[in-house]
Parts: C-alpha cells; structure tokens; sequence
C-alpha cells in the first residue's frame, strides 16, 4: 500500500514538473497557447499569406483582424485560438518571415560566384520563388522599416534577428565579389551607388507595375522579359571584356 501511494506521488510529481516546462515552453516561444502547426500547411499558408498582407498594407495600428480571418477563409474565434492578440500574431509573423528568409533567401545565395550580375540575377530567381509562395513577404519587411516600426514594439529577441537578417543579406550580396571586372575609370564606390539607383528604381517600377493584388501575379512573366535589360546594365559599369 505504502508503495503505491509513493509510486502515485512520484507519478504527481512528474506529471507536474511537465506541465511546468510546458508552459515555460509556451511561453518562451512567445505566448502562443496552441500550437499553429498543428492546422494542414494549406491553411496555415492562407493565415500567413492574409496576415502578411494586411500588415503590408495597413501596417499595424489600422490593421484589422477581421480582413484577416475574411481573407483567409477562417473564423476569427480560430485565428485566437492560436494568437491570443494582434501583436502576438505580428510577433509569430516577424519569426516566420525572418526563418523563412534565412532558409530560402540568404542561404541560398551562392558567394562564389564573384560576378556581382549573376549574384544579383540569382537572388533575383529566389525572389520570384519566395513571391509565388509568399506573394506579400518582402512588402510586410519593408513596411516594418518604411510604415509601422513607430506603431508598436517588437521584443528586444525579434529586432536582434532583424538586423542580424539585414547584415547578413547584405554580406551574401556583396562579400567575395571580383571587382577587377568593373570599369577603371569609375570609383567603385560610384559604381555600386549608381548600381544602386538602377536597380532600386527597377524594382520599384516593376511593383507599380504588377500592381497590389501580387498574389495573381505571372511573376516568371515579368522576370524572364526583364533579363536581357538588366544584362545590358552590365555594360555600363563592366570592362567589355566581360560584357
């Protein structure tokens, strides 16, 4: 008898001290009561892609839930269900966006090849892939730094893996390049500063292009047809050796 009530109490005893790393867990990974990956990928992309987009064009403070769930085809008792408020949300969708940007992104981007052209039309190749599977990544990014980074405050862990996230896309873009094969007559920080210029104004005339509905977007359209223009840019600012 003894034994089982001692084998009982231990059995307590474990059962609570599970409960209790549980619930640490939960908390360490940002409050988050139920677990999000429990639902099937097709609907968790439809939450993601909706709440990417909403953020990416309202920003924060006028950002409304109730487009979300509309959007996404979902209950909003669902969407609380697994995100106890707005800013919990947000914080799930800042985790999401910078793995997935590490993962897919910078990752991927190949150092090696040391012709600053071909490194730019390959993170160009990721950039199409990332737009058809999340249309709406790259805008939420942005719109942080550009629309909504006054409106509300990220925890301290989030904003370190932010800049952690610039500095290395940036370092994957322009370490170990081969600057022999640029113009002489030019500083080469004149060169990047109106390579710079060049293909910021690309992008932000293809955006204005393609319009806000970037989830219909024929993005393979748009970037095959702009291959052969951005491969004559290279003609400025390279020796025609390597042109």
């Amino acid at each position: 008898m003894c034994y089982a009530i001692f084998s009982f109490h231990s059995y307590l005893t474990t059962l609570v001290k599970c409960c209790i790393i549980k619930l640490t867990s939960m908390v360490k990974r940002g409050g988050y009561m139920n677990n999000f990956s429990d639902i099937d990928l097709e609907k968790q992309q439809k939450i993601i892609n909706s709440a990417l987009e909403e953020f990416s064009t309202y920003g924060y403070s006028n950002a409304s839930t109730n487009r979300i769930v509309k959007r996404a085809g979902i209950s909003k008792g669902l969407l609380f269900y697994y995100f106890q408020n707005k800013q919990e949300l947000l914080n799930f969708l800042f985790d999401y966006a910078i793995g997935y940007m590490m993962e897919h992104y910078v990752d991927q981007i190949d150092s090696d090849r040391r012709d600053f052209f071909e490194r730019y039309q390959q993170q160009r190749t990721l950039k199409r892939s990332i737009y058809q599977e999340n249309p709406y990544l790259f805008g939420f990014l942005s719109g942080y730094y550009y629309q909504f980074r006054n409106e509300m405050e990220l925890p301290v862990e989030l904003e370190q893996r932010l800049t952690k996230l610039e500095m290395d896309i940036s370092e994957k873009l322009h370490s170990n390049l081969d600057m022999d094969m640029f113009r002489e007559d030019m500083e080469l920080s004149e060169v990047f500063t109106y390579i710079k210029w060049l293909l910021s104004g690309y992008e932000a005339d293809l955006m204005k292009e393609v319009g806000d509905d970037l989830a219909s977007v024929d993005w393979d359209f748009y970037f095959k047809r702009d291959a052969t223009s951005l491969d004559n840019v290279k003609k400025l600012f390279y020796k025609k050796e390597y042109c």
